[in-house]
């Protein structure tokens, strides 16, 4: 079993805190493709991700499209919002590689962790980045173009281009697959990045496309 009281959330506690917490704590292991949670759930665990990456995304009414709303990293907190706001889970989360998630049972100690004031900023903190990246989803959507979109994700993800298919990009980016690769054909003709004959990409001049990037914007 991890030892809790060596995560930032924890370490201030004392040891009759943390054995409560850890009394309710369960570590498992998931592979690629595997889910977290479901949308519409109702949660029971507050999830910390140990090990790998986790797109969070939402489907259509009709369920015939994904929307992906953003990738986690280890160290972040996950389901956070149902929990404290006490309604189904807003979206799904799964796997893209191997993972590894502490699950906490939020309810027994729902009072010792709503009381634990650095764990309460951790979630706060939390929530806000989650806030701002539905509001970069938004602007993005409004004022971006297809090409600095493509441009903005292979910057901000460049750790995960080897693990994505392009198919799962163009949804990430709400767009056709066709346009998607229109786009990185343009992107591969001015150097900036290479795909390879599995078609995985990788950045070649990162600078240089921060810099066309900023120019596409602008104008």
């Amino acid at each position: 079993m991890i030892k809790i009281e060596n995560l930032p959330y924890f370490s201030h506690l004392n040891c009759t805190e943390l054995k409560k917490i850890k009394n309710c704590c369960t570590l498992k292991k998931y592979t690629s493709n595997d889910i977290l949670f479901y949308e519409g759930e109702t949660p029971t665990y507050l999830y910390i991700l140990l090990k790998g990456t986790l797109k969070v995304y939402q489907t259509t009414a009709k369920a015939n499209h994904v929307f992906i709303l953003f990738f986690t990293q280890p160290g972040e907190i996950i389901g956070d919002y149902a929990l404290y706001a006490k309604s189904p889970y807003p979206n799904t989360a799964q796997f893209v590689t191997e993972g590894e998630v502490l699950k906490i049972n939020f309810f027994p100690i729902q009072k010792e962790m709503l009381n634990n004031s650095i764990l309460t900023l951790h979630v706060i903190q939390s929530l806000i980045k989650k806030q701002r990246v539905f509001l970069n989803v938004i602007h993005n959507e409004i004022s971006t173009n297809i090409e600095a979109k493509v441009a903005k994700f292979l910057l901000d993800n460049a750790h995960l281009l080897q693990t994505l298919k392009q198919i799962e990009i163009a949804s990430i980016l709400n767009t056709t697959p066709e346009t998607l690769s229109r786009m990185l054909s343009k992107l591969k003709s001015l150097g900036f990045i290479h795909i390879d004959k599995k078609h995985i990409i990788t950045l070649q001049k990162k600078e240089a496309l921060q810099t066309h990037y900023r120019t596409i914007v602008q104008n």
